[in-house]
């Protein structure tokens, strides 16, 4: 015969083995779905190279690209405001203010897997009417108590995981805004550095009309039978048409000047530029693209749809979870004084409780908020699977850019000469008495617009690199980290 006691004891340990069996079992049963590479990303990660990536020509003397990809651009003065944007801009500081929060809310879910302590005192006085007479007593207590979620089905582990996802996904969103603000500074000084070529050459223009109309005038008043007075006219009119143009492209300029101001959260109005290292469009040094699975571990706003498809699917952890008992072990220690002929001596009393609570019925309101968790995780990885293949789709499109505006500007270059020789023979032989002034004004307007089509070309080119860039991603930024979590 077995002992009372010993075989108590041997129920216990064999109901604590079964539950604790069967919470593992559980445990497997309510956990969030594994991570799987939705298959569009997956067939980007197998790619071995972009359609329209041309193979590098070898040059044993090409020296590698130092310093980051803008100073290939720009020179020192370009870094000097990206460098300046990450401090001041106004739009990345209230992003820094979310990855914050976003931290906090991580921390936070990460604590409530933590035993949760808490102290408690109280002190008063205490009389008993019988006998009467009997003089007030002080008493007091003070307990401490705890209580720990034993998380055996994985709610909060879920949550933990998810609010961690999250804040990497704050991160990741952040600096796909700084690569983005720092793609726009870029593009503006590109296009201020255009416009004041359009200055210049509008200026040329204008000057150059004005030469002509003074010889055509000097011409016609000496009785020369080459020249009209028609000419004189038309020669002015297109002098003053040269100069009509320059405002509105000054106006321009200052404008983009603005727009740098506005990013670098200075008054606009303050920004002035002098170019002093910009890059000649036809003398790029090619980039390198890599592989497309690059742009799954380069570009941050693809790493951020694939954090938010993480926590939705530790999200779906958290839903299944909740359809289970929660088990929550608390204890007090308190220790009490009173009157000695009530209570006696000082007492310390301890407390442990175990707690199940279960739901019974909801009206299926938890298996609801099951099926919209497993729909969200659905829903983002679809965005996962767009994002990536936009991702590709930008680099694609960004490489067919970079070679057609290097095509440009060579072919643009070409005809610049072209048009300068023009214009030089046509300007001899009129000052020589041999043809036109509307031979002259033809090729003057040739000329123009031979410059204003390689200035144009030259912006579109170097617009070109900047896009290759952002659609490829990267570390752009020394201080950048990969993961946000606690």
């Amino acid at each position: 015969m077995v002992p009372i006691g010993k075989s108590n004891a041997r129920c216990r340990r064999a109901r604590l083995a079964f539950v604790g069996a069967g919470a593992i079992v559980l445990c497997a049963c309510v956990s969030g779905p594994d991570y799987e590479a939705p298959p569009a990303v997956a067939a980007v990660a197998e790619a071995e190279r972009f359609a329209n990536e041309n193979e590098p020509e070898a040059d044993e003397d090409a020296v590698p690209a130092s310093g980051p990809w803008w100073a290939e651009i720009g020179g020192t003065e370009l870094a000097a405001l990206i460098g300046e944007l990450n401090t001041q801009n106004l739009d990345l500081a209230a992003a820094r203010a979310r990855v914050e929060q976003a931290g906090a809310v991580a921390r936070q879910a990460r604590a409530r897997r933590l035993p949760a302590v808490r102290a408690s005192g109280d002190g008063g006085g205490l009389r008993l009417l019988d006998p009467p007479g009997f003089p007030w007593a002080d008493t007091y207590s003070a307990a401490i108590s705890a209580s720990w979620d034993t998380d055996i089905f994985g709610r909060l582990r879920n949550a933990d995981r998810a609010a961690r996802l999250r804040a990497d996904a704050a991160l990741l969103s952040q600096n796909a805004l700084r690569q983005s603000l720092a793609a726009e500074i870029a593009r503006a000084y590109v296009g201020a550095f255009a416009l004041m070529r359009q200055i210049e050459i509008a200026e040329g223009l204008s000057e150059s009309f004005s030469e002509t109309a003074m010889l055509s005038d000097e011409r016609y008043r000496a009785g020369s039978q080459t020249v009209s007075a028609l000419d004189v006219q038309i020669s002015r009119q297109n002098a003053a048409a040269a100069a009509a143009s320059i405002p509105n492209l000054e106006a321009q300029y200052v404008v983009r000047l603005q727009t740098i101001d506005i990013l670098l959260g200075r008054l606009p109005g303050t920004t002035t530029l002098s170019f002093a290292e910009m890059a000649e469009a036809g003398a790029l040094p090619a980039a390198s693209v890599g592989e497309p699975s690059g742009v799954l571990r380069n570009r941050p706003d693809v790493a951020f749809a694939e954090a938010s498809f993480r926590a939705a699917l530790s999200d779906i952890g958290v839903a299944r979870a909740d359809l289970y008992p929660t088990i929550t072990l608390s204890g007090v220690l308190q220790q009490a004084s009173s009157p000695a002929n009530v209570l006696g001596a000082e007492t310390l009393i301890a407390n442990l409780v175990g707690e199940v609570v279960a739901p019974l019925y909801e009206g299926g309101r938890r298996r609801a908020e099951v099926r919209r968790a497993e729909a969200a995780a659905r829903e983002l990885g679809a965005e996962f699977e767009q994002t990536a293949l936009t991702a590709v789709g930008d680099v694609e499109a960004a490489l067919a850019q970079e070679q057609a505006s290097a095509d440009t500007v060579a072919l643009r270059a070409v005809s610049l000469e072209a048009a300068r020789l023009s214009d030089a023979i046509a300007s001899e032989r009129y000052a020589a008495g041999r043809v036109g002034l509307l031979t002259v004004l033809e090729t003057r307007r040739a000329l123009d617009a031979a410059r204003q089509d390689l200035v144009a070309a030259d912006e579109a080119r170097l617009n070109a690199r900047i896009d290759l860039r952002l659609a490829l991603g990267g570390d752009w930024f020394d201080d950048s980290e990969r993961q946000a979590s606690p």
